[in-house]
């Protein structure tokens, strides 16, 4: 930030200094236009939504709980988050990897502004004979058509090149902290790959990760490359982990099914 005092000088009328003083508002007014350029240049488009899902048989609003995005696939748009928000929205009636007929709606929406909203539609990766518990998860995402789209946020493209260790990478939501204001962008640098999951390694971000499920994972350009599962803190290196789901998996997934 520039900070600037002691112009007393200005009013002086030596035509000497009247020059220096030209020059050095022109300086000044050239600092903050480039620093306003380069904090718009820096800003991320608004991606982020967060899960609020209504289920009739208890009566129960799940509020909050994790986030999505909206990607898109030749034209086509998809809403995404991640597959263990179903084990926290419980419901009696759900069998496996679905959404059970007591679910009245699930909408995401824009934490900081709940008139920016869309409404999915069907369970695209519905399984019911999928087993659904915390220790046999994997291809932990869920694909979403969307009923209805009033959500004024950007569609992510899927990257296809492969990432690179040490690559920044962002994450882009809310944690269960974060509870009043715009989305939040934690700073991630990219480890390695195993098994469908991206390992980041925290460079910025909440003290508690929780809450940032299902958030999309994005490189400097915006392209999607994942979608946040677990986290974790390594108390020997007090350094924190996040494993992201591939999301050329998810691509994979919808090229297969339902782009034709």
């Amino acid at each position: 930030m520039l900070q600037v005092s002691h112009l007393n000088y200005i009013y002086n009328p030596d035509p000497t200094k009247q020059m220096r003083k030209l020059l050095f508002l022109f300086s000044l007014i050239s600092l903050l236009v480039n620093s306003v350029t380069i904090a718009s240049a820096s800003s991320k488009k608004q991606i982020s939504l967060v899960n609020n899902v209504s289920v009739d048989s208890k009566n129960d609003h799940h509020l909050g709980v994790g986030n999505g995005f909206v990607a898109r696939v030749n034209g086509k748009d998809f809403a995404i988050t991640a597959k263990h928000v179903l084990l926290i929205v419980k419901s009696e009636k759900r069998k496996g990897v679905s959404i059970s007929t007591d679910v009245k709606q699930w909408k995401m929406s824009d934490k900081h502004d709940e008139s920016n909203y869309l409404i999915v539609n069907e369970l695209l990766n519905t399984n019911e004979q999928e087993a659904l518990n915390w220790e046999t998860l994997k291809n932990d995402w869920l694909v979403f058509s969307i009923k209805q789209n009033n959500a004024n946020t950007s569609a992510l493209a899927f990257r296809d090149e492969p990432l690179v260790h040490g690559e920044k990478l962002y994450i882009v939501g809310w944690a269960y902290e974060d509870k009043i204001g715009p989305q939040r962008t934690y700073q991630f640098t990219f480890e390695a790959s195993e098994e469908g999951m991206h390992t980041l390694k925290q460079v910025s971000g909440p003290k508690s990760l929780a809450g940032l499920s299902g958030a999309p994972v994005v490189d400097k350009s915006d392209k999607l490359v994942g979608v946040v599962s677990v986290g974790w803190k390594d108390e020997s290196t007090n350094v924190t982990y996040v494993q992201a789901s591939e999301a050329s998996e998810i691509k994979r997934f919808i090229d297969s099914h339902f782009i034709r």
